[in-house]
């Protein structure tokens, strides 16, 4: 049988957890809450390094705010309590990535709801591809993201490419919008000593693949003789906070062994631009690939291809390039705009 403290302990248990997540909160009348909501738990490495990214982003510029992340199980088991601590003058910054759309609904049902529950506040969406498929449902979708964003003045959209920049204007006219690269580009280049061998064939099979069997049969074909191997950007256990980084820095590193890449997948392209690998990119079911690939096409050893025919002369062009230098500094004044919205500018 229970005994009386017990039950008491139960009962307080949810309130404790609650007051000491609202310890994570300044309350001092010239310092802002920033909050990062939606950061990943789940074992897509490309989110988790967009979230590295974009706190290193926030550190760097924001050093009078109280940046603090909130999971998305945080942000549904703390909702009431993460309201009640906001005030007028903080701001709420939401996860980047590429699901604004119906293609990947769940997502954008979540940050409905998070533009919902802020509307006091300044909202800044972080670099963003959107992208609603012309049909019955896709335009019912869009149609209803545009009843609420648009009736939140405060809030501030993020496009990550050009085609994503002209159709969140489009879209939402009544709303600020601003064009800055992929997140995961803030990061600097990733060094490594290990020694390259092999293609790496980093491709996606999922709702966005844009790959025919014919296709991939082409792309073996493509690689003659040389050894091969498979990867995809999904770790085998979820990141949390504290072991983002080890797991992002894992699978980073999967890219320096490869002498060539092939990749549909955006931040599998990002990782070889980070790395200085040598990459063939192809692409998705929609722009997202060719529209962020614009802010690294003056990268020699990145190729873009419209189409798996032309692998295998890219795959010699991107090889042969010996000035394989990342640096992301004229990248920097776009950026900026993420630290000037967030101040209201």
């Amino acid at each position: 049988m229970m005994s009386v403290f017990s039950s008491i302990i139960i009962k307080i248990k949810p309130y404790v957890k609650n007051l000491i997540y609202a310890g994570r909160f300044t309350y001092l009348p010239w310092k802002r809450n920033v909050l990062l909501i939606g950061t990943p738990e789940y074992n897509n490495v490309g989110d988790s390094i967009l979230t590295i990214a974009t706190l290193k982003l926030l550190s760097d510029n924001l050093d009078s705010a109280n940046v603090i992340e909130i999971t998305r199980y945080d942000y549904y088991r703390y909702k009431s309590m993460i309201k009640r601590c906001l005030r007028k003058h903080d701001v709420v910054t939401f996860q980047p990535g590429g699901n604004m759309g119906n293609v990947w609904l769940n997502e954008e049902n979540w940050r409905r709801d998070v533009i919902a529950s802020f509307s006091d506040n300044r909202v800044v969406l972080l670099p963003q591809t959107i992208y609603y498929e012309d049909t019955i449902e896709g335009q019912a979708s869009l149609r209803e993201s545009q009843k609420l964003y648009s009736s939140n003045r405060n809030l501030v959209i993020t496009a990550r490419e050009k085609t994503s920049y002209e159709l969140m204007r489009k879209y939402y006219p009544n709303n600020k919008v601003i064009l800055t690269p992929d997140m995961a580009l803030y990061l600097d280049k990733h060094e490594s000593k290990n020694v390259r061998s092999g293609v790496l064939l980093c491709l996606r099979n999922d709702s966005e693949r844009m790959r025919t069997k014919s296709d991939d049969e082409k792309i073996i074909q493509a690689l003659g003789d040389r050894e091969y191997k498979y990867m995809d950007m999904y770790s085998k256990e979820n990141p949390t906070p504290e072991t983002r980084k080890r797991i992002c820095n894992e699978k980073i590193d999967e890219f320096t062994k490869a002498e060539v890449v092939i990749t549909d997948r955006l931040h599998g392209m990002i990782c070889c631009a980070l790395t200085e690998t040598p990459c063939v990119v192809l692409s998705n079911n929609h722009h997202k690939v060719k529209g962020v690939y614009e802010w690294l096409k003056e990268l020699s050893y990145i190729k873009y291809v419209e189409s798996v025919d032309e692998i295998s002369n890219a795959i010699n062009k991107v090889m042969s390039e010996e000035n394989r230098i990342f640096d992301n500094k004229k990248l920097m004044p776009y950026f900026e705009q993420i630290t000037a919205s967030i101040n209201g500018e």
